[in-house]
């Protein structure tokens, strides 16, 4: 089947991929602010390379290492007076999907009068200065998505800002991810699957999108018992990486499905990591389908023969010691119930006992195992 999607991030993805198409950072300006986290990009290699690019190019930069995961408003608002001190012309973010997502918001701070962050909830048309992402983890897609997720303590949530902030350039070395430790790879990895899955199971899927989710499947399908195991080769790594920007660009098109907006109270209130707060989800989540054609299909794809299989997997890679009282999950659905954009986006009609339904069963009732 041949088709068209339009993600206008330009991506450049390979081995060395920064050092052979340094000479794009020259068309963005001359003073750059460079958003990451305190340590990850230093042992990757991955800053080092893009040091390089950008001297090779005689562009000035300065560093904000302050993002840590689930940034904040306070870590945007920080970062975006540290840029604005400089005058800088553009802004990269290099590291997982937390430094990408505090750089597409700082990028948009470092156009307006107002320090208040708040403002990033309020209003879509804000502009932004041209961005770049650099990937280092394979799971959440932020190098092609324009969605940026900050976490509001005022509201004890997580939420994406209004605008949508696609990065202008992409360049994703799967080389980057060779250092990960096992715990990080496999909790990204889980919400590149998580992306796939909303991606397909959703109320605005079509032929098109349907056929990027199963060609993100298969390839997943490759990888899924070096990520079980905990030990990928370079092979199953490069594949992971793509994987990643498949899930991305499906999401860009179709967004995501409740279970990602059932796993943000777990993040904010239980420290879950994104990816595991949102896959331990999911056996709940896929036996709730009526219709289970797709479903059906998905187990097929993996490799299983039968959903309690493949639920057994999850369960297994999302095992975790979180305690979750019967009162927190009717909080937590209530809080879901009101999240109307991504319940629409649930191919089927959903109430209150269903959000619960899934809460308990995944995470007290029947699926919960130890």
């Amino acid at each position: 089947m041949k088709y068209t999607l339009n993600v206008p991030t330009e991506i450049y993805r390979g081995e060395n991929v920064i050092d052979s198409n340094y000479n794009i950072f020259k068309e963005l300006g001359k003073v750059s602010l460079i958003v990451t986290g305190n340590k990850s990009t230093k042992l990757n290699g991955s800053l080092g390379d893009l040091l390089t690019a950008l001297d090779l190019c005689e562009i000035e930069y300065y560093i904000f290492d302050k993002v840590i995961e689930n940034p904040s408003l306070d870590i945007v608002e920080a970062g975006a007076k540290f840029g604005k001190k400089y005058n800088v012309d553009f802004v990269i973010g290099i590291g997982g999907g937390s430094a990408i997502d505090a750089a597409k918001a700082i990028s948009v701070m470092l156009t307006q009068k107002t320090e208040d962050s708040r403002i990033l909830f309020s209003d879509g048309n804000l502009s932004n200065l041209p961005l770049v992402a650099i990937p280092t983890t394979s799971g959440t897609g932020s190098e092609v998505t324009g969605y940026s997720i900050l976490t509001d303590h005022k509201r004890e949530n997580k939420r994406k800002i209004k605008r949508e902030i696609f990065p202008d350039f992409s360049f994703i070395d799967w080389r980057y991810t060779k250092s990960l430790d096992e715990n990080l790879r496999k909790n990204t990895a889980l919400d590149a699957f998580t992306h796939l899955v909303e991606g397909y199971l959703n109320s605005n899927a079509t032929k098109e999108t349907d056929a990027l989710a199963i060609k993100g499947l298969k390839m997943f399908s490759e990888c899924l018992e070096g990520v079980s195991k905990g030990k990928l080769n370079d092979f199953e790594l490069e594949k992971l990486s793509e994987v990643s920007t498949i899930g991305g660009v499906l999401i860009s098109i179709n967004g995501t499905t409740m279970p990602h907006c059932m796993g943000y109270p777990l993040t904010y209130y239980k420290g879950l990591p994104h990816g595991v707060a949102t896959a331990c989800l999911y056996p709940g989540y896929l036996e709730s389908f009526k219709e289970a054609k797709k479903v059906r299909n998905i187990i097929n794809i993996l490799g299983f023969t039968s959903l309690k299989d493949l639920q057994k997997v999850i369960i297994r890679l999302t095992l975790n010691n979180i305690i979750v009282s019967e009162d927190e999950l009717t909080e937590y659905s209530k809080k879901v119930l009101e999240d109307k954009r991504r319940l629409k986006n649930h191919p089927e009609i959903v109430e209150y006992e269903d959000i619960y339904k899934i809460y308990y069963n995944s995470l007290i009732g029947k699926h919960r195992k130890f």
